[in-house]
Parts: structure tokens; C-alpha cells; sequence
């Protein structure tokens, strides 16, 4: 869209966003995505904001939860979007999930669901065990098994980034 202003830009963004639910509800279709560019000062910059807009919707629809998207706001999934060899990623996930994922597939437990969510609740402890239905003690246990499994330090802010990225790109390429 073209818009006088920055500020009418946002009001008009911010009423499209407000309007998803009732666009849901004339569709029927709870699945509706908004996926936008990013807001540029002219006109021949369109091109560019439509090209970004399919790249979030691209995203939006691999990844799951994504109900509105905005191209500037998806970090680490711009750069995964653009990796031709889907091959590389799935290696790279693999290398560092490989031991939750055997044991998890082999036990038929659940730990890695389990440091996902602890990953996404930053580490609470207790926000993590209401997330996931468990009580307090049941996570300790499980991070207790596995750090004993992995060796990981799930402290270290390189070990909860690698397992977090790896996790993302896990579900980014619906491995999960």
C-alpha cells in the first residue's frame, strides 16, 4: 500500500492486523495468514515489500503459530529461507539433537519437547512445567536426564543457542 506517512502507514497496518479474526470468521478459515514487507518511503520500493511479504508468508506456512507475520520481525528465519540445501540444515540439526532424538525415539519419552520448552520459557522453571503439564519435580527430573545424556549445559548461552536454532530448523524443515 502506498501511504502519506510512516504513521499512517502503521495505523493502516495496525487495522489490517486488527482485522484478521473477523476476515477468519467471514472465511471460515481460522488457517488465514497476514504476511508483510517491510514499510519503505516510496513507491518503487513496492516491488520490494510484495517480494518480502511472499518470502514471511513462504516462512508463516512452514512454521507452525504464525498467524500474522512481518518480514523484519523473523530473524533467524530470513537466513534459514535462503539456504538452497535443505540437506546441510537437517545435518546441522541432527548433529547436535541426534541423542535426544534416539533416546526419546527408543524410550519413547519426551525429553525433547521437553528442552524445547524450557528453551522458549528462558529457562523457568516453573513456567516450563505448567507449559508442559508436568509437575516441577517431573522437568527436573528430565533436564537432570538430560544433561546426564548429553553432557550439555543447558546454563551455557552457546549450548541454549545451539539447541534452540537447532530445534527451529528442525521444525522449520516440518522434521519435527
Amino acid at each position: 500500500m502506498l501511504a502519506p506517512s510512516r504513521k499512517k502507514a502503521d495505523e493502516a497496518l495496525a487495522y489490517v492486523e486488527a482485522s484478521r479474526e473477523v476476515i477468519c470468521h467471514l472465511c471460515a478459515d481460522d488457517g488465514v495468514i497476514l504476511a508483510f514487507g517491510r514499510t519503505y518511503a516510496g513507491e518503487r520500493d513496492i516491488r520490494k515489500s510484495c517480494r518480502e511479504a511472499l518470502s514471511a508468508l513462504r516462512i508463516a506456512e512452514k512454521v507452525r503459530g504464525f498467524t500474522i507475520v512481518h518480514h523484519e520481525n523473523l530473524g533467524i528465519y530470513n537466513v534459514l529461507i535462503h539456504v538452497d540445501d535443505d540437506e546441510v540444515l537437517r545435518e546441522c540439526y541432527q548433529g547436535i539433537l541426534r541423542p535426544l532424538l534416539e533416546y526419546d525415539k527408543e524410550n519413547n519419552s519426551l525429553l525433547l519437547p521437553t528442552v524445547r520448552a524450557y528453551l522458549l520459557c528462558n529457562g523457568n522453571i516453573t513456567k516450563t512445567a505448567q507449559d508442559i503439564f508436568v509437575h516441577r519435580n517431573t522437568l527436573l527430573y528430565r533436564l537432570n536426564q538430560i544433561r546426564d545424556l548429553t553432557g550439555w549445559d543447558l546454563e551455557d548461552a552457546r549450548t541454549r543457542m545451539n539447541l534452540l536454532l537447532s530445534i527451529l530448523i528442525r521444525e522449520y524443515l516440518q522434521d519435527a
